[in-house]
């Protein structure tokens, strides 16, 4: 008997070893999954009702009336700041969904959630396997376990998560493109370091896949300058040098990762992103 069991575990091993080993059986298990893992997502929304603050925001500030559509929420949040005060964008979401049929948000919710599963799949993905079935089964059970009050915060968890993982993305490419650099061939260099002296170890090197110097690092700042400034520009060099040198000084490189942070956590609205841009402008234009 058992003989005929482990037979039968064997076979079956093997079975579902050979079907692991095709490409497209595994992508169709994977896309089986995601489609199951939404569909029950979808249902748990659909049958959690409305609860707490959902009926205070589903009623108008300006008229006591239901909000019926964009114009009753515009209204609404103006009375809304003016009582407040504060946090206008997160609630005008919430009352532009209520306004809505509940399955809108039903859906949106249930996206934002694959969205968010699919994001930690990308991150923890083995190489070279584009389809791998049980680490999304993993990560949805992490999630749908670790993660309190799961329906109400993966709308903002998802968009904090992609504003974070864009910028992160893009600054590892640049870093990895930096790492060709050379070291700065400059009679000058010497003394002018002398000139500005820092506790930091500073680097002055040059890259030809750059069109504009820059400044990176916090604890090792580098000041990278364009090869076409070295070569043609020897008047202009000091004042390049004199910006960057101050953008280091005053450490300008971790109030930039503080604006970011800002950024990821309040990514839903729009006088952050106008925040994070003014900012950035006015910390080079005070190193001019």
């Amino acid at each position: 008997m058992l003989r005929r069991l482990d037979a039968a575990v064997s076979g079956a091993r093997s079975g579902l070893e050979r079907l692991e080993s095709r490409e497209g059986v595994r992508r169709a298990i994977f896309l089986l999954l995601l489609a199951l893992i939404g569909g029950v997502m979808l249902l748990l929304n659909a049958h959690t009702p409305l609860m707490m603050d959902d009926y205070d925001y589903s009623f108008s500030w300006s008229t006591g009336e239901r909000v019926s559509g964009l114009a009753d929420v515009i209204a609404s949040q103006a009375v809304h700041y003016r009582l407040w005060g504060g946090r206008s964008v997160v609630h005008a979401l919430a009352q532009l969904f209520l306004s809505m049929d509940k399955r809108v948000f039903d859906a949106a919710n249930a996206l934002m959630y694959l969205l968010l599963l699919l994001e930690l799949y990308a991150l923890a993905r083995p190489a070279g396997r584009r389809w791998c079935w049980p680490l999304l089964l993993v990560a949805h059970g992490a999630l749908f376990c670790g993660v309190p009050f799961f329906g109400t915060v993966f709308l903002w968890l998802t968009g904090a998560c992609i504003t974070l993982l864009f910028f992160g993305v893009t600054h590892l490419l640049a870093r990895l493109k930096y790492r060709d650099s050379l070291p700065a061939d400059i009679p000058d260099l010497p003394s002018w370091k002398e000139e500005h002296p820092l506790r930091r170890r500073l680097q002055i090197r040059v890259s030809d896949r750059i069109s504009a110097p820059l400044t990176y690092g916090l604890v090792r700042p580098v000041i990278l300058l364009p090869k076409t400034i070295v070569r043609k520009s020897c008047v202009q060099l000091p004042f390049v040098l004199e910006h960057e040198f101050y953008h280091i000084r005053r450490l300008d490189v971790l109030w930039k990762y503080v604006l970011l942070i800002a950024l990821c956590i309040h990514w839903f609205n729009p006088a952050v992103w106008l925040m994070f841009y003014l900012a950035n402008r006015d910390l080079e234009l005070s190193c001019d």
